[in-house]
């Protein structure tokens, strides 16, 4: 009896790969036509910043993956690699690998440049999110992990279900915007001229409204719903678990 207590978590342990390979890949796509970027990975952060008048994308990428031996691990990380798929003017980048190794947590994070005015969706399952310096579009998901992004484009979703948000909102055009966390606080922050209809609320914490005037106001300790200036764009907000703040 003894013994075979002794193996069971002996065993146990035997069948988690625990050996890791990393590599990262650098190189440039040009990118004169490309007017969307798609970047998705399932396990890795992603980071985004706009960079000037370039025309192309600049990418770096930190490829791992795991193994039973170093050895497995070590060609495993051959079969690792950055997808890439061009259709139109959209281009998709994601970690690509044999269906059978998604037991051996092949993963990667994403540090690119781009051009300025592309418009960026950014998926992660495990990982943080952040962009920077963009004026198109924008479209964030992570299941478990942060959203830290300033944006300047006029149509903006933020998603994670495990996780906090901080949205600075930049641009000087009418918004449509949705941000949603399941478990997390948001931190927004307005540009001064915004008009937009506000619709903020939390199930479990508060929200803090922003300084200046919300008109037609409707507050609650979870709640606060109105017009700021003229109320010409849109701006939902809301979250299950945590705070929510507006300045």
């Amino acid at each position: 009896m003894r013994t075979s207590l002794f193996l069971v978590p002996l065993l146990a342990a035997c069948t988690y790969p625990r050996y890791v390979a990393t590599k990262t890949v650098e190189y440039a796509i040009p990118a004169p036509s490309t007017t969307n970027l798609i970047c998705q990975t399932h396990n890795g952060n992603i980071t985004v910043t706009g960079e000037g008048n370039t025309t192309q994308i600049a990418v770096r990428a930190e490829l791992s993956v795991r193994g039973y031996t170093q050895g497995e691990a070590d060609a495993n990380l051959h079969l690792v690699e950055v997808g890439r798929e061009q259709e139109g003017g959209t281009l998709r980048l994601f970690v690509k690998y044999p269906i059978d190794l998604s037991n051996c947590s092949p993963s990667g994070n994403f540090v690119l440049g781009v051009p300025r005015d592309i418009a960026c969706g950014l998926e992660s399952h495990n990982g943080r999110l952040s962009l920077r310096g963009t004026r198109g579009n924008v479209r964030l998901e992570t299941h478990n992990g942060s959203i830290d992004a300033t944006v300047e484009g006029t149509e903006v979703e933020t998603t994670t279900h495990n996780g906090n948000i901080r949205l600075a909102l930049a641009g000087s055009d009418p918004i449509k915007a949705e941000v949603c966390s399941h478990n997390g606080s948001i931190e927004m922050s307005l540009p001064e001229n915004i008009g937009t209809m506000l619709d903020a609320s939390t199930h479990n914490g508060k929200v803090v409204g922003p300084e200046r005037g919300v008109a037609a106001a409707t507050y609650g300790r979870s709640s606060l719903r109105g017009r700021i200036g003229d109320g010409t764009g849109s701006l939902t907000i809301s979250t299950h678990n945590g705070n929510v703040r507006i300045r």
